[in-house]
């Protein structure tokens, strides 16, 4: 344990001191960051009423390169997005019957059209396996940080940039 744990009272005591010197104009700030939140409260209340209160915005938008006017600026302030039409209904109907079911990464695109028949103007992005999974998921069995860590996925700040 920490030693500033075993007085925990104490340590508060002590920080708040210690903020109040090294910040002269802490009240001020302090007041400024509560009428922000404030603001935030009272815009989340009224777009809750509006029914909106996550941003949304259709796959195509970010695929053809751009997210709405507006929207970007929603995105920051909530910390999150709802991302409508990534999968298709096909998808979608497939998980609802219990089929389990993979998006696969395309290694060589002229050699999966041919396979496929697909003209020369189309081009294959992605191919989606489906299928009955051979044991039930039980998503619960891990924590979060389990399922990350065997995922042996890049660390989120190297792939995700905020301008």
């Amino acid at each position: 344990m920490q030693p500033w744990m075993s007085d925990v009272h104490s340590s508060i005591v002590k920080v708040k001191a210690e903020l109040r010197r090294r910040i002269p104009d802490l009240k001020e700030r302090f007041a400024a960051v509560s009428a922000w939140a404030e603001r935030e409260v009272a815009a989340v209340a009224e777009e809750r009423q509006r029914g909106n209160v996550v941003p949304e915005l259709r796959y195509e938008e970010l695929a053809d390169g751009g997210v709405p006017e507006g929207v970007a600026d929603r995105i920051r302030r909530r910390g999150c997005a709802i991302v409508r039409g990534v999968f298709s209904q096909a998808q979608a109907a497939a998980w609802n019957e219990g089929i389990g079911s993979c998006p696969n990464g395309i290694t060589n695109a002229d050699a999966c059209r041919t396979a496929l028949g697909a003209g020369e103007e189309e081009q294959v992005a992605t191919l989606v396996s489906f299928g009955f999974p051979a044991h039930p998921r039980d998503p619960g069995r891990r924590s979060p940080e389990e399922w990350i860590a065997r995922a042996d996925r890049r660390p989120f700040d190297e792939v995700v940039e905020f301008r």
